[in-house]
């Protein structure tokens, strides 16, 4: 039993970084979509899907804010040389649809590229509540009969439902070490 239990200790941060990373890679993986979508409709109106006035930019609003470019490089950016606006997506409706919180997503000119804003530095997403991310947490019922996600009661599991050891740590790629 404790050598299942250190392997849950281990298996649960890896499970875990493996939700973060899978949310960057579909908030980048939309940005690319999104920029498609934002150059198809600056082809057919000739302006960009701007929330705003061109003169109203977000930039001083921009403080700490770590920006990706189209391939999840961090961007560095100058205020002075360039200009920030949020996404019209009511323009968009026609070209493009995402799932993903147009407030991770910026519009920088002169040249009309779509930069992510990394989440972990989007001040102004801190006080919106976010949908939970749908994952699987593992044999059973998922939806939550009470609690929270972090103390909660999902229902019974049959035994039928666990796995073994040996099964957790060829999941997780653990290859060192004695079963017992």
């Amino acid at each position: 039993m404790a050598v299942l239990a250190i392997l849950v200790t281990m298996a649960v941060p890896y499970l875990f970084g493996f939700t973060r990373e899978a949310s960057m890679t579909k908030l980048l993986n939309d940005a690319k979509v999104l920029e498609d979508g934002i150059h198809r409709y600056y082809h057919d109106h000739g302006d960009w899907p701007r929330a705003t006035e061109k003169e109203v930019t977000i930039n001083t609003d921009m403080t700490g804010w770590i920006l990706l470019n189209a391939n999840g490089d961090e961007f560095t950016y100058d205020p002075e040389t360039m200009n920030f606006y949020d996404l019209d997506m009511s323009k968009l409706t026609d070209y493009v649809r995402i799932n993903s919180d147009p407030l991770n997503y910026v519009l920088g000119n002169p040249v009309g590229s779509l930069f992510t804003i990394k989440p972990e530095t989007n001040t102004r997403l801190a006080g919106i509540a976010q949908p939970p991310v749908q994952t699987n947490f593992g044999p059973g019922p998922q939806e939550l009969i009470a609690g929270d996600m972090t103390a909660g009661f999902f229902g019974e599991v049959p035994s039928s439902g666990f796995i073994t050891g040996a099964e957790l740590s060829n999941a997780i790629g653990l290859t060192a070490g004695t079963l017992q």
